[in-house]
């Protein structure tokens, strides 16, 4: 009976804050000028046309130099390889330059093997990450940042805290996407 009251209480907010999501993704757009709902709509639409296998770059840098790129390969809808690699960024002489510290490579079952690196999803579960986790956000304790390729692919989703100072980012950042 506890379990039948929990969920009578939960589905309800859950319902919630799916609407407040949904009703978010339409007013939040990035520089691009395409909203989450239309970008999401032009994605299903560039699927139709350019087919289902494509590759993407999540990249993330520290403010102390450390930073990581993840490469999911996606074919005909399924994450078919996760590539990851981490670095570190440094000057010298003036010239910067990037000293790879781990890499791996991912295929098959072994996908999501390894702890580092981005989870291994495809563009679609990308959009429902977005929408579910980081467009619900407080946006009076949040600032909320979602952004598109000028093609409509969206390329960032997530939130930094107020008032936080160092690497606060949550979500994701897309630094490459091409069709394959």
């Amino acid at each position: 009976m506890k379990n039948v009251i929990a969920y009578l209480i939960l589905i309800p907010s859950f319902l919630l804050s799916c609407s407040i999501a949904q009703e978010k993704s339409g007013k939040i757009e990035g520089n691009s000028g395409i909203n989450y709902n239309e970008s999401k709509e032009m994605w299903a639409e560039m699927k139709e046309v350019n087919g289902n296998s494509y590759s993407y770059t999540l990249e993330f840098i520290s403010w102390t130099g450390a930073g990581s790129r993840t490469t999911i390969t996606v074919k005909d809808g399924i994450v078919a390889e996760r590539y990851y690699e981490a670095f570190l960024q440094k000057t010298e002489d003036g010239e910067h330059n990037e000293e790879i510290t781990e890499t791996y490579t991912e295929t098959n079952d072994e996908i999501g093997s390894h702890e580092a690196g981005a989870e291994p999803l495809s563009v679609d579960e990308l959009y429902e990450l977005c929408l579910a986790e980081y467009l619900v956000v407080n946006e009076t304790e949040n600032t909320i940042y979602f952004n598109t390729t000028q093609q409509g692919v969206i390329s960032e989703c997530g939130y930094v805290p107020e008032n936080c100072v160092d690497d606060c980012f949550r979500g994701f950042q897309m630094s490459h996407f091409e069709w394959l």
